[in-house]
């Protein structure tokens, strides 16, 4: 019985792996946009990015600190952004990995302009998630 029930989970995440994977993907970008998000708030209050104060909060009161959270921060209005923010990163990941295979066809990929304007996006993505809101 044991090691139907095993098989019976092989079987559904073999056959789910897609679903599996997405999933993971969609909590990962929720949490790395909350994060951003966080950064942002975090240093339009402190003028500096996370640090050890952080980790002080654990020390402070719990429920004083998720009402100031609320009323303050208007935790509710960033959480729907971060919903939207994630659906939109999702729904623009897999329209780009759907796309990945039409490339090939049409030899994108040769095209010099191609190469340079895909290296200075990824430089410009890079230097705006390095300093974040302290962009500015």
């Amino acid at each position: 019985m044991k090691r139907d029930f095993k098989l019976f989970i092989f079987v559904w995440l073999y056959l789910n792996l897609l679903r599996v994977i997405s999933l993971i993907t969609i909590v990962f970008l929720f949490i790395l946009n909350f994060l951003f998000v966080a950064k942002y708030f975090y240093y339009r209050e402190f003028h500096t990015n996370f640090n050890e104060m952080v980790f002080n909060a654990v020390n402070d009161d719990v429920k004083a600190l998720f009402y100031t959270m609320i009323e303050q921060y208007h935790l509710l209005e960033c959480i729907i952004i971060i919903i939207l923010f994630t659906a939109i990163v999702v729904y623009i990941l897999k329209k780009y990995l759907a796309w990945q295979w039409i490339k090939k066809s049409f030899k994108f990929e040769k095209s010099l302009v191609f190469k340079i304007s895909a290296i200075v996006f990824t430089l410009v993505f890079a230097l705006f998630v390095r300093f974040g809101a302290s962009f500015s």
